[in-house]
């Protein structure tokens, strides 16, 4: 599957919010979603996979890795401050299209 624009900027920005865990906290919260059979790259097309997966390793601070991912990706393609979750600024980004 080709990567887009839209994949590369979500993609950096899970790289960026894991970074909250240290180096070796992301390295290996990253094995273990793929164990799951996620790779980083699939992570724009499995982004639900991926929240539950955080869900399930960190419980409630998964909210907080999130909310990371939510706010680097809100920088990184200045979209706008109010969405509320990870998966409303994917869909924000998503709707924008990749001409903006």
């Amino acid at each position: 599957m080709e990567r887009t624009a839209t994949d590369l900027s979500i993609i950096l920005s899970v790289e960026r919010g894991l970074g909250i865990l240290g180096e070796a906290g992301k390295e290996t919260t990253l094995h273990y979603l793929e164990l799951e059979g996620v790779k980083i790259d699939d992570i724009p097309f499995k982004l639900q996979h991926f929240t539950q997966f955080l869900e399930g390793l960190f419980g409630r601070g998964a909210s907080l890795i999130e909310d990371e991912i939510e706010t680097s990706l809100r920088r990184l393609e200045n979209l706008s401050p109010h969405n509320v979750s990870l998966d409303a600024a994917v869909g924000e980004l998503r709707e924008r299209g990749p001409c903006a």
